[in-house]
């Protein structure tokens, strides 16, 4: 290493490394130069003293300079064979020893090419227990990862099982509404028809009437007509009912297909019901008829005893009873009750037989939803010829008979305990003398 270069290995001994200045790009080394020389990097260039001005120390009482030092050879040379030097001052100079190819190798050698370059910045690193940390943790999202792609499956799954059952469901009501327009219509058209029977009643009221009005007397008249307006008010109660009926099961339709069905085939029933002229009892879950024996038809039951001591069968007709219940329950007993009149104490007639007193209330009977039955009824034929309750003179009103008269209801019995009671119903009996 060149002398000139010392300045440069202090630098480097007090400061390190730091005190080099390199470019930010490439890394190289930058120099100060002057008169292509080096120069110190100092901030302020010191001024030029010549040789042998400038004191070795600082200031002194008499200060020495180095040209004071001049070497002038006095003790270079020593005489051969000297070996005694008692009495006598000299100095003794040194010359090291040095390696001539080392020295060789520093001659005209910058003290830059000497230092090293800058090494490179070293990759992004991160400690092994760490590395193997996060390691452990990446191989369990992984875990968790594949746990989440099965349940994200596995819901998919369910999502596209739902989804068919909501395009199976959108099916059952597509074919839901197509039955409620369907049943729509047909309740249309049993209105129709209904206006039609109703308009043909009203025909065939007016024309009984003309025909009674020839039959009859001006009281039968007035009674049959009484009769007639109450089973009109009967039949537009009942066609009131049907009415609300049909408006509910339309209302009802969509989700319950089943009971609509069975709604409509009520109401249905209930205007062949009325069609075939029977009366609802009241809520319109029950219909009765009656087809009589008498000759008495302002009366809804009548019976003449026979005459002269003989005894008349007391076969009074049929009861039709026809069961529309919704929830199928059963008829099982129709019974006959709040009789009123003379002969209320002489049971003028119920079920069974018409030897003796007929019973009041029907046996075991089972009559299906939708079916309909005819139940025969019986008077007592024991009242008869010159049994009580005789014919007085004061009540005979011609010929040697007597008329008896009165009121009855009567109550049907479902399977569910229920009953249902009918409005009042009218009967006669002619008592003859016999």
């Amino acid at each position: 290493m060149g002398l000139s270069d010392k300045f440069r290995i202090n630098e480097l001994a007090n400061k390190g490394s730091k005190v080099i200045k390199r470019e930010d790009s490439s890394g190289t080394l930058l120099v100060q130069k002057k008169d292509n020389k080096q120069v110190p990097p100092s901030k302020k260039n010191k001024p030029f003293v010549p040789f042998g001005q400038k004191p070795i120390k600082g200031k002194q009482i008499s200060p020495k300079y180095k040209s004071d030092w001049v070497d002038t050879d006095e003790f270079n040379t020593i005489p051969d064979g000297q070996e005694s030097f008692a009495g006598e001052t000299s100095g003794y100079l040194e010359k090291p020893k040095y390696n001539e190819e080392e020295l060789q190798k520093a001659i005209d050698v910058k003290v830059d090419e000497l230092i090293k370059k800058q090494k490179a910045k070293k990759v992004p690193y991160i400690r092994l227990s760490k590395y193997n940390k996060l390691w452990d943790n990446f191989n369990k999202k992984i875990s968790e990862l594949e746990d989440l792609t099965i349940q994200l499956e596995e819901q998919i799954s369910k999502n596209e099982e739902l989804q068919s059952k909501i395009d199976s469901i959108n099916v059952r009501l597509d074919a839901a509404k197509l039955q409620q327009a369907a049943a729509e219509n047909e309740t249309q058209a049993s209105n129709d028809r209904h206006t039609t029977l109703l308009t043909n009643f009203q025909q065939s009221l007016v024309k009984g009437t003309k025909e009674g009005i020839e039959r009859v007397s001006l009281t039968a008249q007035v009674r049959g007509l009484q009769a007639q307006k109450i089973t009109l008010d009967n039949l537009l109660k009942a066609q009131r009912e049907l009415t609300k009926a049909a408006t509910a099961q339309t209302e009802a339709l969509a989700s319950q297909i089943t009971a609509q069905q069975s709604q409509i085939a009520g109401a249905a029933a209930e205007t062949t019901a009325v069609a075939a002229g029977l009366v609802p009892f009241p809520g319109n879950e029950a219909f009765y008829g009656i087809t009589q024996t008498g000759e008495w038809t302002e009366y809804d039951i009548s019976w003449t005893t026979a005459a002269k001591g003989t005894r008349r069968p007391g076969n009074g007709g049929v009861f039709k009873l026809q069961n529309l219940r919704d929830d199928k329950a059963q008829i099982i007993a129709l019974k006959v009750k709040n009789i009123t009149g003379h002969l209320k104490g002489y049971g003028p007639f119920g079920f069974g037989s018409d030897d003796g007193k007929p019973s009041a209330t029907t046996g075991a009977i089972n009559i299906e939803q939708g079916s309909m039955l005819e139940i025969p009824f019986f008077f007592n034929k024991s009242i008869g010829g010159n049994n009580n309750p005789a014919p007085k003179k004061k009540w005979i009103t011609w010929g040697s008979a007597r008329d008896y008269d009165g009121q009855f209801k009567l109550e049907v019995k479902f399977s569910d305990n229920t009953t249902q009671t009918s409005s009042q119903l009218s009967y006669k009996i002619r008592k003859n003398k016999g």
